[in-house]
């Protein structure tokens, strides 16, 4: 076991203050005994660990918190003597108080099979609310309570310390996930931007929890697991742990931990004159209280069943005359002969000459002509690319000049009445150990309607024992009655595993990132929800931010998107189906219709793996059935493609179906072969691309070899196309 006070800093001096023995450390700090050697008084001096010293973040933060607790003269709050530097090195000296944290009494108790007694729990809670009502009162909220952080002196008195976390009125948040998952409100589990003072009222509920049960309400393997169930699950009655607990006491635990702010507490006062009333006249607590806390979980925290497939939503009302079918767009090439190009997910992937040809023959024809000077033009006085070359070469006019970006202007936008409710669903987690094994790239054979898998792992794949379901929150986007799980703030590993050995070099550098909470679509878009969105904008040619949106069964037997002459439908029985042969404006301009964007690769990734790395959206392991298909995707070819609520096995941690095959999806971000190597770790959106360029798909298509349905596999495709691409599609997220 290693010496704690083995340091390099015990017996050196700052300022005034000698460091006697290192107390502990945490997150970035270490905390020693110290005695001031002036007045004579033992002192707490925190310092910041050698390893964060030069990080000018951590220094901020270090710095937020001096400034905090600064404010602060309260009996049960930490008091600070003094914050400086001494050659580099910050430090805060603080009120030192001998004895322990409630985190070491609750584990004493628990150890010994005993109950924290109820009146000096009511106590404890009285001080600890007390020090909140007064912190709140100067515009600091805490962020980060919890037993460790409450200190219980020899005096028999408590005191909150570590305002590590804290946000203080004047100061900004970037929405980061702050405080332990264990305690965390549901809406800072989402963002930290969202605290407010009620966020630390329901962390001393969790605490009160504890100290009269001895356990906490969520336990999970992960963090991102624990905040899940934070925001989204009922926490057991106490009574169910504890019968003897009163049905009063029980009430006003269960209200602190209502998932609403507005429904807890309104002050630290009110939440702790209620526990001491529970404990002391629990007649007088109005038993129906608890009656109105559960009422309020459940409409928060639904019944946890699977909702229904996105409807076939209708469009606005249309005139009842025929009208003519759109014209096919310029670059569709008539015939009955459909040529299958699956994106390749290489960066020296095989294209089709998208014009390239005719570029060549056009720049030949410059060398050969002589009029180098047009061409100096074209690039140098017009301002355009060689985009726009390849452009002009393919469809006989220049791109229009609308952005990536631009905000689609339908002459109507309908709301699309939703059918469905928010609901919480349950997602079993298949974690399994395997080595990636390369499964050869032939056809997959044509699986029946109802086929019986015989599944039959790889032979490196042992499955583990599957957990418990995870609730996830389910929302409903209005416009287009889309179902949405919201994925909070999240810091993970992107990229590939060192072991994945079937990773390209697009997929490396592993680096770590930083997204803010967002709600992705539990589906993809499907046949009847794109039909919609274009019965508002009346064709498809060159109407998606200036692009043409996608081919349709009017252009190729791949698609079930048709038109019966007085609007766009779905081709009868198949509009669950998930819309494909999409460009990325056509994507992109659906997604801002429903007020909302494409996901970017970082929240794409996130939504797939779960945060934790793992190969395909269900786990580690690829199981074949004896006939060649994969039953998490049943890929083959377009006859085989699924309704977007089918495979529930195939689901990510987070409940969404075939992130992994049937279609490939679009997300935000342009392609860059090196950008993991240089991408930002919070937020990344992607390098900088021209509406023309490439942008990334992620996932897989029903035609893909089962090294692309890899989560972290990336393929990329010119946004203007749409014709050769017939396995892809997308969904969309938006901002909860």
């Amino acid at each position: 076991m290693t010496n704690l006070n083995q340091d390099p800093l015990i017996g050196q001096q700052l300022d005034e203050y000698e460091l006697v023995s290192l107390l502990g450390y945490g997150g970035m700090a270490r905390v020693y005994r110290g005695r001031d050697i002036r007045l004579k008084r033992e002192v707490a001096i925190k310092v910041i660990d050698a390893v964060y010293r030069a990080d000018e973040a951590y220094r901020a933060r270090f710095e937020r918190e001096a400034q905090a607790i600064a404010q602060l003269e309260h009996p049960h709050i930490v008091r600070l003597y003094r914050y400086g530097e001494v050659s580099g090195l910050f430090y805060m000296a603080m009120q030192y108080i001998p004895g322990r944290d409630l985190f070491s009494y609750l584990a004493e108790l628990k150890a010994q099979e005993e109950w924290m007694p109820a009146l000096e729990a009511a106590r404890f809670v009285r001080e600890l609310c007390g020090a909140l009502d007064y912190a709140h009162s100067k515009g600091i909220i805490h962020r980060d309570v919890k037993p460790s952080n409450i200190l219980l002196g020899e005096d028999g008195r408590s005191y909150l310390t570590d305002f590590g976390l804290a946000l203080l009125a004047d100061s900004e948040t970037k929405g980061d996930i702050f405080g332990s998952p264990h305690y965390v409100a549901p809406e800072q589990a989402i963002s930290s931007a969202n605290v407010v003072p009620q966020s630390d009222l329901y962390a001393v509920g969790v605490v009160l929890y504890e100290m009269f049960t001895g356990q906490r309400p969520f336990e999970g393997a992960a963090p991102l697991e624990i905040a899940m169930k934070q925001m989204g699950e009922l926490p057991p009655s106490p009574q169910e742990i504890r019968p003897d607990l009163s049905p009063a006491l029980t009430a006003v635990i269960l209200k602190a931990l209502a998932k609403e702010p507005g429904d807890r507490y309104g002050n630290g006062n009110l939440l702790a004159t209620a526990v001491e009333q529970a404990i002391e006249q629990p007649e007088e607590v109005a038993i129906a209280e608890l009656d109105t806390v559960n009422d309020d979980l459940d409409s928060v925290a639904v019944p946890l069943v699977k909702p229904p497939p996105p409807p076939a939503a209708a469009g606005p009302p249309l005139s009842t005359a025929p009208r003519d079918l759109p014209p096919p767009p310029a670059a569709v090439a008539m015939g009955q002969a459909q040529h299958v190009v699956v994106p390749t997910p290489k960066q020296e992937k095989v294209k089709t000459n998208n014009g390239r040809s005719c570029l060549y023959f056009l720049l030949f024809l410059l060398v050969i002509g002589g009029v180098a000077g047009a061409a100096g033009w074209f690039f140098v006085w017009e301002g355009h690319s060689p985009n726009d070359l390849i452009y002009l070469a393919q469809n006989g006019s220049l791109p229009p000049t609308a952005t990536a970006t631009a905000t689609l202007a339908p002459t109507e936008t309908p709301t699309i009445e939703p059918t469905l409710t928010a609901t919480a669903v349950p997602t079993e987690v298949i974690v399994a150990t395997a080595t990636a094994t390369a499964v050869p790239n032939t056809p997959l054979p044509s699986p029946t309607p109802s086929p019986t898998n015989t599944p039959t792992p790889l032979p490196t794949a042992t499955a583990t024992s599957t957990p418990s379901p995870t609730p996830t929150i389910v929302l409903t986007r209005e416009q287009d009655a889309m179902p949405q799980v919201v994925i909070p703030a999240t810091t993970f590993m992107m990229g590939a595993r060192d072991e994945d050995e079937l990773a390209e070099a697009d997929e490396r550098s592993r680096h770590e990132v930083t997204v803010d909470a967002f709600a992705i679509d539990l589906f993809e878009v499907s046949v009847a929800q794109y039909a919609a969105f274009l019965n508002t904008l009346g064709d498809y040619v060159s109407v998606c931010n200036g692009f043409t949106c996608l081919s349709t069964n009017f252009e190729t037997r791949l698609s079930y998107l048709t038109d019966n002459t007085v609007e766009y439908v779905a081709v009868e029985g198949r509009g669950d189906y998930p819309i494909n042969n999409v460009s990325w404006h056509g994507a992109n301009a659906y997604c801002q219709w429903v007020g909302g964007r494409l996901p970017t690769e970082a929240e794409w990734e996130l939504a797939a793996t779960g945060g934790n790395g793992r190969f395909y959206p269900w786990g580690d392991e690829l199981v074949i059935d004896n006939d060649g298909t994969i039953p998490a995707v049943f890929a083959g070819t377009f006859d085989n493609l699924q309704p977007v609520d089918s495979l529930p096995e195939g689901a990510s941690p987070f409940g969404l179906h075939h992130m992994a095959g049937n279609v490939w999806e679009w997300v935000a971000d342009g392609y860059d072969p090196i950008y993991y190597d240089r991408s930002p770790d919070e937020n990344p959106t992607g390098p900088e691309v021209g509406v023309t360029d490439d942008y990334v798909m992620r996932g897989g298509g029903y035609d893909s070899p089962a090294e692309a349905l890899r989560t972290t596999n990336r393929a990329s495709e010119r946004a203007p196309e749409f014709r050769e691409i017939p396995s892809t599609g997308f969904r969309c997220v938006t901002i909860p």
